[in-house]
């Protein structure tokens, strides 16, 4: 199995300004890759997704034509805590935001966790700033799970089932036509 270097799949994107490249990173200095994304000219097309909003606001500094995915799991009330923060300085260099969302019984009143009432509030908020309102589902494959979630306000999907939600994604925009 040959992995690619970083470097490589950068490469690869140079000229196809239809590619991004969502890059979670572990343990790499941010200076050092947003200087192999500045090199390539490609600082429109990669997200830095990050559950630590100190990264992202460094990396926008960084890179300050990139995106960001600040991503985030939790109860409702961690949730509630961690956006209260955000709204203290304002979602400052947040394009993208991305809470888990577990699935339930989809016949239930309430079947998410987070609460449906939580998610529609997050996403009116979140869309009113000019982010992309992101769910990652976890616990369904269930197309009525991408459903329900997008009735609720939600653009995208962070998955482990991308053949169901491109179906929903497409039977939505569809209907939006």
């Amino acid at each position: 199995i040959h992995i690619p270097r970083i470097s490589d799949v950068l490469d690869e994107m140079k000229g196809h300004p239809e590619r991004w490249l969502y890059l979670d990173i572990k343990k790499l200095p941010l200076e050092k890759l947003a200087d192999l994304v500045r090199e390539r000219g490609l600082d429109g097309q990669v997200i830095m997704a990050s559950t630590k909003y100190d990264e992202i606001r460094r990396w926008k500094q960084l890179l300050p034509k990139s995106h960001t995915l600040h991503w985030m799991g939790g109860t409702e009330e961690q949730l509630k805590q961690r956006l209260a923060d955000l709204r203290k300085v304002g979602f400052a260099h947040i394009t993208q935001l991305q809470i888990h969302v577990r699935v339930g019984d989809l016949s239930s009143a309430e079947p998410f966790s987070p609460s449906s009432a939580f998610l529609r509030e997050v996403g009116r908020e979140v869309k009113a700033k000019g982010m992309l309102y992101q769910v990652l589902v976890i616990g369904s494959d269930d197309a009525r799970a991408y459903r329900k979630l997008m009735d609720l306000g939600v653009e995208s999907f962070a998955t482990d089932d991308p053949l169901v939600t491109l179906e929903v994604m497409r039977e939505h925009a569809r209907k939006a036509k």
